[in-house]
């Protein structure tokens, strides 16, 4: 039974006032239920978290950038960054918006521009940017993935914005 810390009255029940010296109560959930109430927030921010970075509109049966699979590179040209600290300050560059800084970090670094229709394999993946080898370059028009070693940075591995991979 739980007594006003007040005046020392016993209470019966929950009341909201003290019914010998009206003072105000307050009750606390019990000890468990906060327990409940912090593992459910827990869960659901590991919930949040394990979903940023996935792209919206592909299921996980849909994606195909496991380790080790070979892809075919978005439509644009993407920065691969031949070391981490590379990609950062392409990164840093591109964001700022100055292309002609980012161009100068690129030649420096021996980084190169993705363009449509690279085929690479991912190597690793981070939760920004992933590792991957450039594998060939696939001709829509002959439906062909060339391999040939006159086309340049084949077989160079870099690191790419993940947006860049399916």
């Amino acid at each position: 039974m739980a007594s006003c810390s007040a005046c020392g009255n016993n209470l019966e029940g929950r009341p909201t006032f003290c019914s010998n010296c009206g003072r105000p109560l307050v009750w606390r959930k019990p000890k468990s239920h906060r327990l409940l109430m912090t593992l459910i927030i827990v869960v659901f921010a590991l919930m949040v978290l394990g979903r940023i970075g996935k792209r919206p509109g592909f299921s996980q049966a849909e994606s195909h950038t496991g380790l080790g699979a070979i892809v075919t590179v978005k439509s644009g040209k993407w920065p691969c960054a031949s070391t981490t600290q590379a990609y950062d300050q392409i990164m840093k560059w591109a964001a700022a918006g100055d292309s002609g800084e980012m161009l100068r970090v690129l030649r420096t670094t021996r980084s190169f521009l993705l363009i449509d229709n690279y085929r690479v394999k991912i190597l690793q993946s981070g939760f920004t940017k992933s590792r991957v080898r450039v594998a060939g370059f696939y001709d829509p028009d002959d439906q062909r993935v060339h391999v040939d070693q006159e086309i340049a940075n084949i077989g160079r591995e870099c690191w790419v914005p993940n947006e860049a991979l399916p």
